[in-house]
Order: C-alpha cells, then sequence, then structure tokens
C-alpha cells in the first residue's frame, strides 16, 4: 500500500518537475513550495515504511520499464 501512494505521489511530482524546469509559466508561490516540500516528504516517508520487496519490485520497475509521462 505504501509504495502505491509513493507510486503516485512519484508521478506527480515528476511531471510538476517537468512542468518547472520545461514548460515554465510563472512563478511558484512560498505555500506552492511548501505544499510540494511536504509531498515529497511524505512520499519518501511511506516508501521507507513499505515492506523491502515492494521497494525492490518499484526500484527494478522504474530501472528498467521505459518512463512515459
Amino acid at each position: 500500500m505504501e509504495v502505491q501512494r509513493f507510486t503516485k505521489a512519484f508521478i506527480e511530482l515528476q511531471k510538476a518537475r517537468q512542468k518547472a524546469d520545461y514548460a515554465f509559466a510563472g512563478t511558484y508561490s512560498q505555500r506552492e513550495v511548501l505544499l510540494v516540500i511536504d509531498t515529497v516528504e511524505d512520499a519518501i516517508d511511506r516508501f521507507e515504511q513499505a515492506n523491502v520487496r515492494h521497494r525492490r519490485s518499484f526500484a527494478v520497475h522504474v530501472l528498467f520499464k521505459r518512463y512515459q509521462p
């Protein structure tokens, strides 16, 4: 369950990073940035709490499956 939540956050945060890096259309408020930081910290905490087999499975999937945003 934790890895599934992490995966969803990972995808959304990856999209946000790409938008910020490549489709920059303005500025981000401090509140928006702090919300993203909280999301990242929560996602990492959930990932670290997950079963080691699930974490490894996720890592293999990310490494060997082509990511398409």
